[in-house]
């Protein structure tokens, strides 16, 4: 019992912390980093069910905003000039070249003409990406 006081007062003079009841532990731990990842532009995957690559014709009611030479020349141009667009929320681009931009509807249905080579797209379907988006992981 006597080498046990004495190893405590030693201790006790060299600094070293004891932990217990009257004396919390010094030891702490750091929460984890959060991780981030850059936005991918582009089409989401996932898709939202039922809003993306639709074939067809646009047949829901949603009004005819116009067309744009300007971004038809592929899917992401497409996207781009809806959402430059207001009140576009659907696109339409058929694959030869013509992107169409339809306002607003309460459903999103087509034709379903398989003949028809383009589709159709919900904006909902596509990540738009600024320089301060980011995703947490």
């Amino acid at each position: 019992m006597a080498l046990l006081k004495i190893l405590v007062l030693a201790a006790a003079a060299i600094g070293v912390a004891q932990a217990g009841p009257c004396k919390p532990s010094t030891t702490s731990t750091a929460p984890p980093a959060a991780t981030t990842t850059a936005c991918v532009p582009g089409l989401k995957n996932p898709p939202p069910a039922g809003k993306c690559n639709l074939k067809g014709f646009v047949t829901s009611g949603n009004a005819v905003l116009g067309f744009s030479a300007a971004y038809d020349k592929n899917l992401d141009d497409c996207f781009l000039g809806c959402s430059l667009t207001p009140g576009c929320t659907v696109i339409h681009l058929i694959v030869d070249g013509v992107c169409s931009f339809y306002g607003p509807a309460d459903t999103l249905t087509t034709d379903g003409n398989p003949n028809i080579a383009g589709a159709v797209y919900d904006m909902s379907c596509y990540n738009f990406c600024t320089e301060s988006t980011t995703y947490s992981t």
